[in-house]
């Protein structure tokens, strides 16, 4: 895989991670998007942070899975819009129709793109309908236009926010609730994952943090942590962390409050 387009390395660290523990994470297709650069950091990763993000991403992944099926199958959900896409393979997971939108920056959009044709072409991943959209989700001025691109239907949405809402400053998560509000119509769902304040000095997201300073060159003035917010026009559904869905999904749990970076998952309804 050529990477002409600078792509940034923790983009492509999380598919390591799910392809690492595919029974778990249930994503067949995350290998495709690894690099040897990954392999490398992610070694690293595993030594100087801990060894179980194969676990916690695992889980992540297999939790969003599930629930979009579920609203697909269950809840007449006809689109999914995915906003901070990166190299996730929900398009290509899903069974049944449903459109796909998939919301990155415009070269993590350009780069996914090509590549996602080259491959339907070549018969490694599904041919799925997808529509790409390059969107700084930072950029009030691009949110806005992203607003007149997914315009609002009567017919119930699927949004996901994953592994996002702790690098967005919390004006430009506010805004981005804001606009799902406008373009969800009733039955809808919003899912998000999400770190509590309490994290804030916790010693393995801390030791992640250091991390991404050093290996990747990520440094945020801070990282948002916060509370499940109330969200006006939207009913709480589910909350959880991926130490409580470890007990589903693995027969020998492994993770605990001291060993996992305790990734919290939410599902609200529009009501």
């Amino acid at each position: 895989m050529g990477t002409d387009i600078k792509i940034g390395d923790s983009a492509f660290l999380v598919n390591e991670s799910r392809s690492r523990n595919v029974e778990l994470s249930h994503d067949r297709f995350a290998h495709l998007w690894v690099t040897e650069r990954t392999r490398e950091l992610w070694k690293k990763m595993e030594q100087s942070v801990y060894p179980h993000d194969a676990i916690e991403l695992g889980i992540r992944n297999r939790f969003f899975l599930e629930r979009l099926q579920n609203a697909i199958d269950k809840e007449g959900i006809s689109t999914f819009v995915n906003l901070g896409a990166g190299f996730t393979s929900y398009p290509f997971l899903i069974k049944g129709e449903c459109h796909c939108i998939e919301v990155d920056l415009p070269h993590i959009i350009e780069f996914k793109k090509e590549q996602v044709i080259r491959w339907q072409e070549q018969g490694r991943v599904p041919m799925r309908p997808i529509e790409f959209i390059p969107c700084d989700l930072n950029s009030s001025f691009e949110l806005e236009n992203l607003k007149v691109k997914i315009s609002k239907n009567s017919k119930p949405s699927f949004l996901l926010l994953e592994g996002l809402t702790y690098y967005l400053d919390p004006k430009s998560l506010q805004r981005i609730f804001s606009f799902a509000l406008e373009i969800q119509g009733l039955g809808s769902f919003l899912t998000f994952d999400f770190w509590k304040p309490e994290l804030v000095e916790h010693s393995v997201l801390n030791k992640f943090k250091k991390f991404l300073a050093e290996e990747i060159g990520y440094k945020p003035p801070q990282y948002n942590h916060f509370e499940l917010p109330r969200l006006p026009g939207y009913e709480l559904i589910e909350i959880s962390d991926v130490v409580r869905e470890e007990f589903k999904y693995n027969k020998q749990p492994v993770l605990s409050n001291e060993t996992a970076i305790l990734d919290s998952f939410a599902v609200l309804k529009r009501m």
